[in-house]
């Protein structure tokens, strides 16, 4: 009996200890409920990417559009992307969307990519869920499309404010 009780006092002392340990390292999300934030483009060019549009336009709860910029001290991590395309040009063509950093060349970095194989109406588009992909203090969040018919995408980026460690 006495090493069963040894057993259980070990196993509560490492469950107790987990448990410090899960506490002390946090859970990523949302503070508050200000922390979301839902991206769309103002259809400023990005950079020198003749593809792409910034995501330089944050949606605000009573409908209303504001200027967005990474706030200093913080990421935006990144957890959805929605996009359609009007027009792919042709029947059945296959899209694809790059989610990317905004640089100074023009070379796209793309960090979410996501593909639809378009319709018989021309239309393409789709919902991801996103993990892992974070944006830091200065960057500007661009969007891009293979095809290059830019101009008919729409896109939206979900994501929430954190405190940049």
């Amino acid at each position: 009996m006495t090493d069963h009780f040894k057993f259980i006092g070990f196993v509560t002392v490492v469950l107790v200890l987990a448990a410090a340990m899960q506490s002390r390292a946090g859970v990523l999300g949302p503070k508050n409920p200000s922390d979301l934030v839902t991206l769309t483009t103002s259809f400023t060019a990005c950079g020198s990417d003749p593809i792409g549009y910034r995501l330089d336009e944050k949606q605000n709860p009573d409908g209303t559009m504001e200027a967005f910029a990474i706030p200093p001290g913080q990421v935006l991590v990144v957890t959805g992307f929605d996009w359609t395309q009007g027009s792919t040009g042709t029947a059945n063509k296959a899209e694809t969307i790059f989610l990317h950093p905004e640089t100074a060349s023009g070379v796209i970095l793309p960090l979410v990519v996501s593909h639809d194989d378009g319709s018989g109406d021309a239309r393409a588009g789709a919902s991801i869920a996103v993990t892992g992909v974070a944006f830091k203090s200065g960057q500007t969040l661009c969007y891009s499309a293979n095809t290059g018919r830019i101009g008919s995408v729409s896109a939206l980026v979900h994501g929430f404010l954190a405190k940049d460690k």
